[in-house]
C-alpha cells in the first residue's frame, strides 16, 4: 500500500460518536467460552404480569406514565422486568449461621440505556449484574430481579419518541419507576417493606441510577453498588479523551509513551492532510464517495471521531483474542512501523539530514490508515460509510418501533439532563487533536446544535439543564451511605466519577488498576487480573458487610 506524503501547509468530539461511546455502553461484552459455574441458577422463575403479545416478556402493569403529575387510571404502562427466584429463601443467613427470618434479601439489576434486557440479565448478570447473580444472590439466598429503563428496550410508556412524549424520559421518573416497582415485587412476594433488604447494582449509566435510587429512596434500598457512575453531570466532557490519553500510555494494559505519542503524530499528520486535501485523505482511509463526503466539514469532524474510537480504553478487554482488540495490540500495531522509522532515519540523518520528527510522523499516519482500513472499512461494500447528515436524520425519527434503538431517548437526556459531550482540545490532554490545522475540530458546536434542531434545547438550556442535574442529585458530593463507587483506572468516565477515598466512610470510593468500563461487573473468566479479582471481592465485602 502506497499512501501520499504530507502536502504540509499552515495551518466536537462529534455528538454522534460521543452518543454511541455512552449509551451503548462500550464496555467489552463478547464472553465467548464462558462456562456456567455450579452457582449459575438452572432455571428461571418468571413471576409477574405476563404480557399476551409474549410468553417470554414480564411486565409490570401498573407503572405511572408521569409520577409528578395527577393522571387519570388510564395513565399507566407496562415495564418490562425479570425475575430469578432460583437462590431466594424468606431468610438471609446471619453471621452465626443461623436464618434471620426478618430480612429477606433482593438484588435489584438496574436497566439504563443500552439494548434491551434479555434473560441472562437475572441468570448470569450479563454485564452489569453478574458479580451480584452468580456469587452474591446464592451467598445470601437473594431474590434477583432487573427493571429495563423507560423508554429503551422494549419499556415505552408512550407511542413515541416525539419531543412532547420524551418530556417524561429523566432520571427522576426513571427513579420513581423503580420505587413503584419494589413496592410491586414486595406485594407480589408478600416481603414486608421495612425489613426487606433491597440492594441496587449497574455500571455505568445503570450505576449512576443505583446510587441515586438507593440516596432518593433509603426507606426502599438497603445499598447500593454503582460502578463506573459518573455522577457528575457536565456539558463539556474534556476529561473523557484524556483519560483516553492517560491509558494509551498506560504499562499496565500494554500501552507506552511511545504508543501516545505515535497516536499524536498520526492525528497530527491527519490534519495536515485533511486541511490540505481531504479527498486524498478519504481515499487512504477508503471513505465512501470520498471528495463529496469530506467536502462537508460536518463529515471531515465525523470521520475523526470515528476514528478515536479505534483506541478503546472505555472498552478494552486484555483478554481478547482478535487482532487489534485491545490497547496491548493496538499500541504494538502503532509502535512497529515508528520505531523502524526512528531506527532508518537515525542512520539517513549522516547522509541526508532527513527530518526524523517528519517521518515518523508520516509513519505513524501511515499505520493509522491501516489500522482503520482493517476495522471500520465495511466488507460488504468495501469502503468507510461516512455520512453526519444520515446519523441525524435517523435521530430525528420519533416512531417508537421495537426493540428501540435507544439512540435519541440518550441524546435527550444529555440535552436535558446530563450534558457528557466529549470535546477534544489539545491543552485538555486529548491525543487525537490535530494541533493548529483544525482549530474548529472537538468542539462543542456540533452537540449543541444538535440540542437544538432535535428538540428546540437552546445552548443556555442545556447548560441549565446539567447544573439543575448536579443540585438534584449533589453531582460528586451525593449524601447518603451504603454506596460503594468503584472506578476503572483506565475508564474515561472516572473523569466525571466519585474519587477515592468517596464523599465520607459510609460511600468509599476506590479505583480498580488498569480496569476499563465496569470490567469487574462482568462475568468472571480464567485469567482476569488481579485488580478485577481484588474489586470484586472487595465489593463482596461490603456487601456482606451491609447486609
Amino acid at each position: 500500500m502506497t499512501l501520499p506524503q504530507s502536502c504540509g501547509g499552515m495551518p466536537h468530539v462529534g455528538v454522534l460518536t460521543s452518543m454511541s461511546r455512552t449509551h451503548k455502553d462500550l464496555s467489552f461484552s463478547s464472553l465467548p467460552g464462558k462456562s456456567r459455574s455450579s452457582s449459575t441458577p438452572s432455571r428461571v422463575a418468571l413471576k409477574g404480569d405476563l404480557d399476551s403479545s409474549s410468553d417470554s416478556f414480564l411486565f409490570f402493569s401498573s407503572q405511572l406514565v408521569d409520577h409528578f403529575s395527577p393522571r387519570p387510571a388510564s395513565q399507566f404502562w407496562k415495564q418490562r422486568y425479570f425475575v430469578n427466584d432460583t437462590f431466594f429463601k424468606r431468610s438471609s443467613p446471619s453471621d452465626s449461621g443461623d436464618a434471620d427470618v426478618n430480612h429477606p434479601v433482593v438484588f435489584l439489576c438496574v436497566g439504563g440505556e443500552g439494548p434491551p434486557l434479555t434473560p441472562d440479565v437475572v441468570v448470569t448478570g450479563s454485564v452489569h449484574c453478574a458479580l451480584a447473580v452468580e456469587e452474591l444472590a446464592p451467598k445470601h439466598n437473594a431474590l434477583v430481579v432487573a427493571l429495563e429503563h423507560r423508554f429503551y428496550g422494549y419499556s415505552l410508556p408512550t407511542k413515541d419518541l416525539s419531543t412532547e412524549n420524551l418530556s417524561v424520559l429523566s432520571h427522576r421518573q426513571a427513579i420513581e419507576d423503580i420505587a413503584r416497582f419494589i413496592t410491586f415485587i414486595n406485594q407480589k412476594f408478600q416481603l414486608d417493606d421495612t425489613k426487606t433488604k433491597w440492594v441496587t447494582f449497574g455500571g455505568s449509566y445503570p450505576g449512576m441510577m443505583a446510587g441515586w435510587a438507593r440516596a432518593k429512596l433509603p426507606h426502599l434500598i438497603h445499598a447500593s453498588v454503582a460502578s463506573s457512575a459518573p455522577v457528575q453531570a457536565i456539558v463539556d466532557n474534556a476529561g473523557y479523551n484524556a483519560v483516553v490519553g492517560e491509558a494509551i500510555a498506560e504499562p499496565l494494559v500494554g500501552g507506552s509513551a511511545e504508543c501516545l505519542k505515535a497516536v499524536q503524530d498520526a492525528f497530527n499528520e491527519l490534519g495536515n492532510r485533511l486541511s490540505c486535501d481531504p479527498a486524498s485523505v478519504g481515499e487512504d482511509l477508503m471513505v465512501c464517495n470520498a471528495a463529496e463526503t469530506l467536502a462537508d466539514r460536518k463529515n471531515v469532524s465525523q470521520l475523526i471521531d470515528d476514528l478515536t474510537l479505534l483506541f478503546p480504553a472505555q472498552s478494552n478487554d486484555p483478554l481478547c483474542t482478535e487482532d487489534l482488540c485491545n490497547i496491548a495490540k493496538i499500541c504494538e500495531h502503532m509502535t512497529t512501523a515508528t520505531t523502524t522509522t526512528k531506527a532508518a532515519a537515525n542512520t539517513a540523518v549522516a547522509r541526508r539530514a532527513l527530518r526524523q520528527d517528519q517521518q515518523t510522523q508520516s509513519a505513524s499516519y501511515n499505520q493509522l490508515v491501516t489500522l482503520a482500513r482493517a476495522l471500520l472499512v465495511d466488507p460488504s461494500s468495501g469502503c468507510m460509510e461516512v455520512n453526519y447528515a444520515l446519523g441525524v436524520a435517523g435521530l430525528a425519527d420519533p416512531s417508537g418501533s421495537m426493540p428501540l434503538s435507544g439512540d435519541r431517548s440518550w441524546i435527550w437526556q444529555t440535552c436535558s439532563e446530563f450534558g457528557f459531550y466529549q470535546t477534544c482540545s489539545a491543552d485538555a490532554g486529548c491525543p487525537f487533536h490535530p494541533h493548529g490545522t483544525l482549530p474548529w475540530y472537538g468542539s462543542l458546536e456540533l452537540s449543541l446544535e444538535l440540542c437544538a434542531d432535535l428538540f428546540n434545547i437552546s445552548k443556555d438550556d442545556v447548560y441549565v439543564n446539567v447544573n439543575q442535574t448536579n443540585q438534584i442529585t449533589g453531582g460528586r458530593d451525593i449524601q447518603s451511605t451504603r454506596i460503594a463507587f468503584p472506578n476503572g483506572g483506565i475508564d474515561p468516565w472516572k473523569a466525571q466519577g466519585i474519587f477515592p477515598p468517596g464523599p465520607d466512610d459510609y460511600e468509599p470510593a476506590f479505583m480498580v488498576p488498569g480496569a476499563s468500563h465496569h470490567a469487574w461487573t462482568h462475568p468472571s473468566r480464567p485469567g482476569d487480573s488481579p485488580s478485577l479479582v481484588k474489586a470484586r471481592a472487595a465489593i463482596s465485602e461490603l456487601v456482606e458487610t451491609w447486609l
